[in-house]
């Protein structure tokens, strides 16, 4: 057959905030192997790799976080890391509960049509000696 032998080197973007099954269609930059018919559409289908410390629910990150007894009892200020390097100074209020989250607005993916930034979400692991 004519054609599937050509490779075509393209640049694909990949947009970020993109979510794990999405597709990105590429017009006219598929097969052109049949003479006289325009070319199809290449396809591609995004498979997003697992981060080793967040987890992701649509726009938010999700990040486990263990703090002592001690810590939730009388408050404390935890240094967290964001996917951006940027660091953030997060309190962690006296008397936290076991299971408590904190959120951190907009600090999470962005939203591919609205480029609005989804939440950080800390949850607070408490660790009893």
């Amino acid at each position: 057959m004519k054609g599937f032998n050509t490779i075509k080197i393209i640049n694909v973007v990949i947009p970020a905030g993109i979510e794990h099954g999405q597709q990105i269609r590429y017009e006219g930059m598929g097969d052109n192997s049949i003479q006289g018919i325009r070319p199809g559409d290449l396809i591609v289908n995004v498979l997003v790799k697992q981060h080793n410390q967040f987890q992701r629910e649509h726009t938010s990150l999700i990040l486990e976080q263990q703090i002592s007894v001690w810590d939730a009892m009388l408050g404390t200020t935890l240094t967290i890391q964001t996917l951006d390097n940027k660091t953030l100074n997060i309190t962690v209020p006296a008397g936290t509960q076991p299971e408590a989250v904190l959120s951190c607005r907009g600090e999470g993916l962005p939203n591919m049509r609205s480029r609005q930034r989804g939440n950080l979400l800390i949850k607070l692991k408490i660790h009893v000696p």
